[in-house]
C-alpha cells in the first residue's frame, strides 16, 4: 500500500476511538495526599494517589479540581496507583483531595491532524514511512565510517568508549541505513547504544529527535545522550535539549539538557523580573488571606495583584517565544509522542533522524507520524 492508503487506514481506526472514547465521556479520577515537589519549566510539580488505575500517555492535558475551582496541568507519570502532576498554578505544599478531569480523545484528535497534515505538507518525508511499514524497499546507502565518528567522540571526551562489538555494530547500522531496529532484552546496553548513536550522528552533522512514549523513557534516553554530547560546543551552547516536563530527580548532572535552564543563562534580567514579580504577586495573594481586612484594604491588595499580573503575562509570553526559539534552533530534541503531536515546534519541523526508544509501547500511527 501506499503512504495515503495507510493514512486513510489510520485515520478511519482514529476516528473510531475517538467516537469510541467521546461516547464514555471523559474520565473522572480521585486524587488524595498531594504533594509539591517543586517548581520545574514553570509549573508546579505535585504528586498524588489516586483511587483507581488511569492509562493515559505522558503529557496528556488535564483538568484538577480543588476547592470547586479547577486549574490546567499536565499529566507527568504514572505508576499504578502514583501518578505526578505539573500544574500551572501553586495550590500550596499539600493537597488533600481533588479531582482529576482527562479528554482521552485529545491527543488522538492531534495525531490524526499530524497524519492529515502529513499526506499534503511539502518536505514531508512518505518515502521513509512506506519504508518503516515494509512497503517498500531501502535504497543502498553509502557504508559509513561509524568507528572514526567513535574515535572523534572519544577524543573529545578524553577517555576511551566501553562498547562492545555488537553496540558497534548497531551504531554502523543505522548510520548506513535509512530504517534500522535495535533490539536486545533488558540490561544489555540498548540504552547506552541509543546515546552513542545520537552522539555519532551528531558528530556527522545531523539533527535528531529523540522520542518515546514516556517522560522517564524520554529523560533517560537523554541522559544516555548527554554522556556522550557533553563537551562538544552543540551541548554547551544549549543545541541539546530535553522539551517537556522532566520527571522529578531526573536529569540532575545534566542541567544543561533544560529548556528553561538554558533561556535562564541567555536571558538573566528577564528571568530576574519574573521571578521579582511572581515573589511580590505571592506575597500580596499571602496578605489577601489575612482574616481582619477592612473591605477597601482588601480591595486595593486585589487591585496591587492585578496590576503585578498585568505586568507579567508580556514578560511570560516573551519568555516562551524565547524558549521556543530555542527548541526550533536545537540540534537535538528529546520528547514524547504526545508533546511532539501537540506542539508546533516539532510538528513543523524535519530533522535529520528519528530516534524511537521503546518502540514497541508506541502506537504504530505515531511511529509513522514522527518518520515524516
Amino acid at each position: 500500500m501506499s503512504y495515503l492508503e495507510y493514512q486513510k487506514h489510520f485515520t478511519k481506526a482514529l476516528e473510531d476511538e475517538i467516537k469510541a472514547l467521546r461516547k464514555s465521556g471523559g474520565q473522572k479520577t480521585f486524587l488524595s495526599d498531594g504533594r509539591l515537589l517543586g517548581k520545574r519549566g514553570g509549573y508546579y510539580i505535585y504528586s498524588f494517589t489516586t483511587d483507581s488505575e488511569i492509562r493515559f500517555p505522558d503529557d496528556t492535558p488535564v483538568d484538577l479540581e480543588y476547592k470547586k475551582t479547577k486549574y490546567k496541568g499536565i499529566l507527568v507519570s504514572v505508576e499504578g496507583f502514583d501518578i505526578i502532576l505539573a500544574l500551572e498554578k501553586n495550590l500550596g505544599d499539600s493537597i488533600p483531595t481533588a479531582i482529576l478531569y482527562t479528554s482521552p480523545w485529545f491527543l488522538l484528535e492531534e495525531l490524526k491532524n499530524r497524519l492529515l497534515e502529513s499526506s499534503n505538507l511539502k518536505g514531508a518525508n512518505r518515502n521513509l514511512a512506506e519504508i518503516l511499514l515494509g512497503d517498500k524497499n531501502e535504497p543502498n546507502f553509502p557504508t559509513s565510517d561509524s568507528q572514526k565518528l567513535i574515535n572523534q567522540i572519544e577524543q573529545r571526551l578524553q577517555q576511551p568508549i566501553e562498547c562492545n562489538e555488537y553496540q558497534k555494530s548497531a551504531v554502523d547500522k543505522v548510520i548506513s541505513r535509512q530504517v534500522s531496529f535495535v533490539w536486545g532484552p533488558p540490561g544489555t546496553g540498548k540504552t547506552k547504544t541509543l546515546g552513542l548513536t545520537v552522539s555519532a550522528l551528531v558528530q556527522a552533522g545531523e539533527s535528531v529527535l529523540v522520542i518515546a512514549h514516556s517522560n522517564t523513557a524520554v529523560d533517560t534516553a537523554m541522559e544516555s545522550v548527554a554522556k556522550y554530547v557533553q563537551g562538544a560546543p552543540v551541548y554547551e551552547n544549549g543545541l541539546v535539549l530535553r522539551y517537556g516536563v522532566v520527571t522529578p530527580g531526573s536529569l540532575k548532572e545534566f542541567p544543561q539538557l533544560h529548556v528553561r535552564g538554558v533561556a535562564r543563562r541567555q536571558n538573566p534580567k528577564l528571568i530576574e523580573e519574573i521571578e521579582r514579580l511572581e515573589k511580590q504577586r505571592k506575597e500580596l495573594v499571602k496578605r489577601s488571606r489575612i482574616e481582619k481586612l477592612t473591605e477597601l484594604q482588601r480591595q486595593t491588595i486585589q487591585n496591587d495583584i492585578a496590576t503585578v499580573k498585568r505586568a507579567l503575562h508580556p514578560l511570560k509570553h516573551q519568555l516562551k517565544q524565547k524558549e521556543s526559539q530555542l527548541v526550533k534552533q536545537a540540534v537535538v530534541v528529546g520528547c514524547t509522542f504526545s508533546k511532539a503531536a501537540i506542539a508546533q515546534e516539532i510538528s513543523q519541523r524535519r530533522f535529520d533522524a528519528i530516534v524511537v526508544d521503546e518502540a514497541s509501547m508506541a502506537y504504530i500511527p505515531h511511529c509513522v507520524y514522527v518518520s515524516t
